[in-house]
């Protein structure tokens, strides 16, 4: 490890788009080969991981917009688009993931303690919303 640190952009990339090891495993397997469209078994497979599994990621990296399904002849596939708006901090990411993955292991774990926490005060303020009389009322009703 040179202890480096991870550019800015990619550390904005993990936290906001890649919410976990199956993704960013993903992401990389993908954007290794640019324009192929892989399906969620062919995607499993390769990253080692339950095509279930690999299925949830891939659906959930689409949302973020660093991948696309992929024309197909009728099978679900997926690619990575290497025009797409996140490319150049995605190539970034390849190649601090080849020359410094123990940091990027390091920032995707400091990641989901960082989620873990924010869920959990989410959790805890709503404990303490006050409820208006209609919801009070609605309560009451469900209750008894």
């Amino acid at each position: 490890m040179d202890g480096r640190r991870i550019p800015e952009e990619v550390r904005h990339l993990l936290r906001d788009r890649v919410s976990s090891y199956e993704e960013l495993e993903i992401l990389l397997l993908l954007a290794r080969e640019p324009g192929i469209g892989r399906t969620p078994e062919v995607v499993g497979e390769l990253a080692r991981v339950p095509a279930l599994a690999a299925a949830a990621a891939l659906e959930r990296l689409r949302g973020t917009g660093l991948i696309e399904q992929s024309p197909g002849d009728g099978e679900l596939a997926y690619r990575y688009r290497p025009d797409g708006p996140f490319s150049d901090t995605v190539d970034l990411l390849v190649r601090e993931s080849h020359e410094n993955p123990v940091e990027i292991i390091k920032l995707m774990s400091a990641n989901a303690i960082e989620r873990i926490r924010m869920s959990a005060l989410v959790v805890f303020a709503d404990a303490f919303v006050l409820r208006s009389d209609t919801d009070r009322r609605d309560g009451d009703k469900r209750d008894g």
